[in-house]
């Protein structure tokens, strides 16, 4: 036991913090972000598309409020909308972020898989439309593209399918703990997460965030 303890307390000393919030926060203010990096967290992973295939208005005050703060490593994640094509939805999220200053490689693309009543009825129609989504962001953004999703997600969504383990993976598990592996298992054929998001809705510095670690 003592080991076991040893072990975390380690690997917590050597992991990476972070966060992410949504569209529902806002735009955090400099002074809430500055205090979050005092508080130890040096990533933030932004929200650009909504669930209902609207953009993240927020996004672009957000982002420089977030540099200003001393933020240097920001990501945006992308909530697929089965109500839009996949290329429609993509090119248009992609237009408006370029327009807001924010279409560089350095900012990473999370998919955000959660919530079957969001998707179709059939994991052969999930998948086909998550590949689409894959495809158009692959083609039309200049940065890296990864999945965010958990094993109780992906199974019911996308039936297990390990067609995306090439991909990076964002694996949501709210055990409190800020170690990347803890009670990991593997699924849809990852070996293992490259974030996780280990604490959720979290009220801190004046907002509301989720904690993640790598």
């Amino acid at each position: 036991m003592k080991a076991a303890i040893l072990f975390l307390l380690v690997c917590a000393c050597l992991a990476t913090k972070g966060l992410d919030f949504s569209v529902f926060q806002g735009t955090p203010s400099v002074t809430d972000l500055r205090c979050l990096k005092s508080n130890g967290f040096e990533f933030a992973i932004i929200q650009a598309q909504r669930s209902n295939g609207g953009f993240n208005d927020h996004i672009g005050p957000a982002v420089r409020n977030a540099q200003a703060a001393g933020f240097k490593y920001i990501d945006f994640y992308f909530f697929p909308s089965k109500a839009h094509s996949a290329s429609s939805q993509v090119r248009n999220t992609v237009a408006k972020l370029k327009a807001a200053g924010l279409y560089h490689s350095q900012h990473q693309m999370w998919i955000d898989i959660e919530n079957h009543a969001l998707f179709f009825s059939s994991c052969s129609e999930n998948v086909k439309f998550i590949k689409e989504i894959v495809k158009e962001l692959e083609t039309y953004w200049p940065g890296k593209v990864g999945m965010y999703t958990s094993e109780a997600q992906w199974s019911p969504i996308a039936c297990n399918s390990k067609d995306f383990s090439h991909m990076q993976l964002w694996w949501p598990r709210y055990d409190g703990v800020g170690s990347l592996t803890h009670n990991w298992r593997s699924f849809g054929g990852w070996s293992r997460p490259a974030i996780k998001q280990y604490r959720g809705t979290t009220s801190i510095c004046g907002t509301q965030i989720d904690e993640d670690v790598y």
